[in-house]
């Protein structure tokens, strides 16, 4: 975990990758996503409407707020808060688990990954959902533990179903994973029915149990959060659905878009072993469940297995998505290997050879990720600092900046920032309505879907200077309105 840590210390300061995403999220949403919590810590006003980020990402901002009142609102406190949180989980599962050698496989083969690994330093929402289901993972692990009495199995479960709860607490993207524990425990009961195995009651009651909890933390959201948001949630879907960037699901066109995605995907160098891993991974799922069958397996290396099965099978509707940046994997990429370290514990268990192919798959994957790391490390641009050294040199902090990339741009300067697009909420006519001192925009307009210009607002025109900044394939113009 030390070693780990230390591989990421190089790019807490650097821009993401250039091959981390064809879309601009890595570089605008690491801003975006906490500007309102920083607005309401550096000038007193919390205003839930600014932007759709805290009513998605609730969670995610309650948590890196204690952080930000005490060490500041700075871009290296966000990123370490992500990079601490995911190796404070990695330390407790492992200390914690009976089985380290398959979550020492998960942990290695999730955190060396090219997307994940850096996602986990980057200030955003999905590697702390990521700690919360791996968390819940573990707890369900637990409970297959036959010692247990009932009530601490419970509990486990429980503890599953909260943190799968607090995932999407943290970012209502993985709302649709709270089907996994009772689904899992379900078809437990099921199959103990069919194969006339014991302890039938038991696993009744934690499957009943478990849609209790289940019911009882939606209830929590719906009441403490939705509801009383409820406008504003009204807004965020309008919006969502009529973007380029939504996505409202039909088989139809799920089954089109499958192939383009697979397509797009098979040919990602940092995903291509992985296609191979999903492969293996259901090669000896089969294998396992017919050695469980004929008695050759112990019957609890198999829960979690179902657990880690049905994840990824529900991941595998974003394949249907007209829309799919690499951030949208990040959940099935850690769904396939937990799923294959799940399978690794269950090879372990038969005793038979196949443990060494799998280790030395393993160790060629790991391999070819550190080459990744390598590329990335002799690639660093600091782009994104240079742009918030620039405005820190100005005394800012009682002005607005407005713009898709402002707040990436107020990390040091502490100006208030709005991120701004075309319809969205009240942005019409945004010079008259924030008053903004500098105006933050790509020269032809694309991050705002030309929310000036199509407004009739000229941004040269209003400015009497201006810096551009080449961040990777975007140029984001610094715009000084006159005063």
């Amino acid at each position: 975990m030390l070693a780990l840590l230390l591989l990421h210390l190089p790019f807490l300061t650097a821009d993401p990758p250039d091959r981390v995403s064809w879309s601009r999220g890595p570089w605008t949403d690491e801003g975006i996503y906490l500007s309102q919590i920083r607005n309401a810590i550096n000038h007193g006003t919390f205003d839930i409407n600014e932007s759709d980020c805290v009513a998605k990402t609730p969670l995610f901002n309650l948590l890196i707020y204690p952080f930000f009142l005490i060490f500041g609102t700075k871009w290296i406190v966000a990123r370490c808060f992500i990079l601490f949180s995911s190796i404070g989980t990695f330390l407790f599962i492992l200390y914690n688990t009976r089985q380290k050698i398959s979550w020492l496989f998960v942990i290695l083969l999730a955190d060396t990954q090219f997307y994940l690994f850096h996602y986990t330093h980057f200030a955003q929402a999905e590697l702390l959902q990521c700690d919360f289901l791996l968390l819940s993972l573990f707890f369900f692990t637990q409970n297959t533990l036959s010692e247990l009495s009932l009530k601490k199995q419970v509990l486990n479960v429980f503890l599953s179903c909260m943190f799968i709860a607090l995932a999407y607490y943290t970012k209502i993207s993985s709302s649709y994973l709270v089907i996994i524990p009772p689904a899992c425990l379900f078809m437990e009961y099921i199959l103990a029915l069919i194969f006339k195995k014991e302890n039938q009651k038991e696993r009744l009651y934690k499957f009943l149990f478990s849609i209790l909890f289940t019911v009882l933390f939606i209830s929590i959201y719906l009441l403490c959060w939705y509801l009383p948001h409820k406008d504003t949630f009204e807004l965020l879907d309008e919006n969502y659905l009529n973007s380029a960037t939504g996505f409202a699901f039909s088989w139809k066109d799920f089954w089109v878009m499958l192939p383009y995605n697979y397509n797009i995907l098979i040919h990602d160098p940092q995903l291509y072993f992985y296609f191979w891993l999903a492969l293996l991974t259901f090669v000896f799922l089969i294998i396992l469940s017919v050695l469980k069958i004929k008695k050759k397996v112990r019957p609890n290396y198999m829960s979690p297995v179902l657990f880690t099965l049905i994840w990824f099978l529900l991941e595998v509707h974003k394949f249907g998505y007209h829309y799919l940046p690499q951030r949208y994997l990040i959940f099935t990429i850690l769904s396939l290997v937990s799923l294959s370290g799940m399978i690794l514990r269950g090879i372990i268990s038969s005793r038979y050879l196949w443990f060494y192919p799998l280790i030395l798959i393993f160790v060629f994957i790991v391999a070819t990720n550190f080459h990744f790391y390598n590329n990335s490390l002799q690639n660093r641009h600091y782009f994104i600092k240079e742009m918030n050294e620039y405005l820190g040199r100005y005394d800012l902090k009682n002005e607005t900046i407005i713009g898709t990339w402002s707040s990436s741009a107020t990390w040091d300067c502490g100006a208030r920032s709005i991120p701004i697009w075309k319809d969205y909420y009240y942005h019409e006519d945004p010079v008259n309505t924030f008053h903004p001192r500098i105006i933050i925009s790509e020269a032809d307009e694309t991050d705002s879907d030309s929310a000036y210009s199509k407004q009739n607002i000229n941004l040269k025109a209003i400015s009497d200077s201006s810096r551009q900044f080449n961040i990777n394939l975007w140029k984001p113009v610094v715009y000084w309105l006159k005063k």
